[in-house]
């Protein structure tokens, strides 16, 4: 699930308790722990060609880009390094995806080819860079939340209805990628903005950002409730398929 580079970060990481956590709709939280290696989980869900091809030529792309965030090293990102983080988050994503517990899918087949064809960051999507100070499910914390959305001018979906959105946190080391999807027709009806606790990232102005924002996250809970936000405000719990 990480790429061999980030878990060479991390020489001194010692054995971890994996541990994951699911609710579906109505349901009771799942949990799954175990212990292993860190970093050592994989996916194997994709080509040999996807991924000895374009998935490969982006790690080292974004390698020297994404380093030293990881490593809690501030500084600029120019236009060109933040697309390159945004398409890395979608594409870890995407793939951590298929992991979760429920075995839900958590985007259409029609993006993973988005991501697959194109190599760029999903439509309809919003990235922003955070900082991540926590020791808790360090050095790797994984949060979705799974939504149902509609624009402003358009009507809810019927209860039950399929998730087109969610809201992903994936924290690695020092930064945590936020990445907000609204699948519809038109996308979304807000835009992300920059706070004191993010650095939007995607879509890019063109102009450099500077990395990390001035307020951190500090620890799982508050990653777990920063999923759960839209541009909006806050969403309702998980409903989906």
């Amino acid at each position: 699930m990480a790429p061999q580079w980030i878990g060479k970060l991390f020489p001194e990481l010692s054995d971890v308790e994996y541990e994951r956590v699911f609710q579906a709709a109505g349901e009771p939280i799942e949990t799954h722990r175990r212990p292993g290696v860190g970093l050592d989980q994989t996916v194997k869900n994709f080509c040999v060609v996807c991924n000895n091809g374009w998935m490969a030529q982006l790690e080292d792309e974004v390698k020297p880009i994404l380093g030293p965030l990881i490593q809690d090293e501030p500084g600029p990102l120019d236009a060109l390094a933040q697309e390159r983080i945004a398409v890395w988050a979608a594409k870890t994503i995407l793939a951590i995806g298929p992991t979760n517990l429920g075995k839900r899918a958590i985007a259409s087949l029609e993006l993973y080819r988005w991501v697959g064809e194109r190599q760029i960051p999903l439509p309809g999507s919003i990235v922003w860079l955070s900082r991540y100070t926590g020791t808790e499910q360090w050095p790797v914390s994984f949060h979705h939340h799974g939504m149902v959305i509609a624009r402003a001018d358009q009507p809810m979906p019927p209860p039950g209805s399929p998730t087109n959105g969610f809201h992903s946190i994936l924290a690695v080391g020092s930064v945590a990628l936020c990445v907000f999807l609204a699948d519809i027709k038109g996308g979304p009806m807000v835009e992300g903005t920059s706070s004191n606790r993010r650095v939007k990232i995607w879509p890019t102005s063109g102009d450099d950002v500077w990395w990390p924002p001035s307020e951190p996250m500090t620890s799982v809970a508050e990653l777990r409730e920063e999923s759960r936000q839209s541009p909006s405000g806050t969403t309702e719990p998980f409903s989906g398929t």
